[in-house]
């Protein structure tokens, strides 16, 4: 039981750090989140490794005697790392754990999706369903491995296992929200049995010197792709659709045409196989031979400060650089400028922050360009659920609206990251926050933009 109870922080930890995490992206972005919550790390765990000691060898509690099922579970000896991989039971635990981790992974990692599927519940409600499952995670590390002192470790099992295919059986068939959490939640419980259990199990079974059991990683890429869900970001149609519906013009292969000197510069490669001139230069020569022809440039990604986003470099040498950077949430690494006299808007490499800017900035732009008005739909829309944010800057929320007698209702999808290309396809409008409100209650009357408008 020691050992569920040790690694239930394994499981736990999600319920604490996920809410947290995410409103820490939300008001200071991805990469400082794990800079602030790496040291907080860093300092926790160094400070809990000082305070452990290893047990003297032979070490047990005093009175302690095991009992008859632990010594038949026991190996006659010891084996070591090698002599352990040798046998068929070090492969039989590794089987065991694998397929363990790959149902409760299958679950973990599609939860919220397959709730709002099979329930019909909101993207919020689904969403609470993770922290719910989170508990199940961290109790059934010790819940199990207390029950496995007294029956044994394969008893305990082979229970799990067959929990769980009744279980997995039931759930396309639980329509309702409260039975699908319970569900969920049993083979939740299960996963984490696994992990409370398998240390003992295989100490007590092969009492290597070291026990290692590589399963997790092979388990959790099995578990993520099975299921037909697994990936909605790549696979809904519906984003795919509606970005090529918004893509006003690209750059194009100019195969036979004069490359601009730039571009030329960056392409021979020397002796080492590294590239003369920059990457700088090869985006400036294509930028500009592309300006050539063209009424308006459009470029995604390039926009931010990373060591590859070479945007705000090039229009700042080699044309105009008018505004880098917007108070609007997504998409704060919006470049406007021009190259070679051509406009040029560099949105956001991130999905739903290059579909908010274009839609702000861009849209009005070349609809003005062609002499014509912005005539997009703006819908006044009762909040059936509260909505609150850092405040600073103006918000597209991802939203879905609807007619209900005769008002329009409208609600957040969710979390709102800007790389959630699931919650961009689950939205059909934007809902738009001012930058200046931090709490919005129940029925509060909000802009919006359908998508469909």
């Amino acid at each position: 039981m020691i050992t569920g109870i040790a690694v239930a922080g394994f499981g736990a930890g999600a319920l604490v750090t996920a809410p947290i995490a995410t409103r820490l992206i939300e008001s200071r972005g991805v990469l400082p989140t794990f800079a602030i919550l790496g040291v907080i790390y860093l300092v926790m765990v160094a400070g809990a490794a000082l305070l452990m000691r290893n047990p003297p060898e032979g070490y047990k509690p005093a009175g302690w005697e095991p009992s008859e099922a632990q010594k038949a579970q026991r190996s006659a000896r010891d084996y070591t790392v090698k002599e352990a991989v040798r046998t068929w039971q070090w492969y039989a635990l590794w089987a065991l754990l694998f397929l363990n981790v790959t149902a409760g992974i299958a679950i973990i990692s599609q939860a919220a999706a397959m709730a709002e599927e099979i329930t019909k519940v909101s993207a919020i409600v689904a969403a609470g369903l993770v922290g719910i499952i989170s508990i199940a995670n961290g109790a059934g590390r010790f819940l199990w491995a207390w029950p496995s002192d007294f029956i044994g470790r394969k008893w305990v099992f082979l229970a799990m296992f067959l929990i769980q295919a009744v279980v997995f059986f039931l759930m396309p068939r639980a329509t309702t929200f409260g039975l699908f959490t319970v569900l969920a939640f049993i083979v939740l419980l299960c996963y984490g049995g696994g992990f409370g259990t398998m240390p003992a199990f295989a100490a007590r079974l092969l009492r290597a010197q070291e026990r290692r059991l590589g399963v997790w990683a092979d388990a959790d890429r099995l578990g993520r792709g099975r299921h037909r869900g697994a990936d909605p970001d790549r696979q809904d149609p519906r984003v795919h659709r509606r970005l090529q519906q918004r893509a006003v013009c690209d750059l194009r292969d100019h195969a036979g045409r004069r490359h601009h000197p730039l571009h030329r510069a960056a392409a021979p490669v020397a002796a080492g196989g590294r590239r003369r001139g920059s990457r700088a230069n090869a985006v400036a020569g294509t930028l500009l031979d592309a300006a050539e022809d063209s009424d308006a440039l459009i470029t995604v990604g390039g926009a931010s400060v990373g060591r590859h986003d070479h945007l705000k470099q090039v229009l700042s040498r080699h044309g105009e650089l008018h505004t880098w950077r917007v108070a609007l949430r997504p998409a704060k690494p919006f470049v406007f400028g021009a190259i070679a006299g051509t406009p040029l808007f560099g949105l956001p490499g991130n999905p739903a922050s290059a579909l908010a800017a274009y839609e702000v900035f861009v849209r009005p732009a070349l609809l003005a360009m062609q002499g014509r008005n912005d005539d997009r739909l703006r819908l006044q829309a009762q909040l059936t659920e509260s909505f609150s944010q850092a405040p600073g800057r103006l918000h597209m929320v991802r939203a879905h609206c609807w007619m209900q007698a005769d008002r329009h209702l409208v609600r957040s999808v969710g979390a709102q990251g800007a790389g959630m290309v699931h919650a961009l396809a689950a939205a059909n409008a934007w809902m738009v926050v001012p930058a200046e409100v931090d709490h919005l209650p129940a029925g509060a009357l909000v802009e919006v933009w359908p998508m469909w408008g």
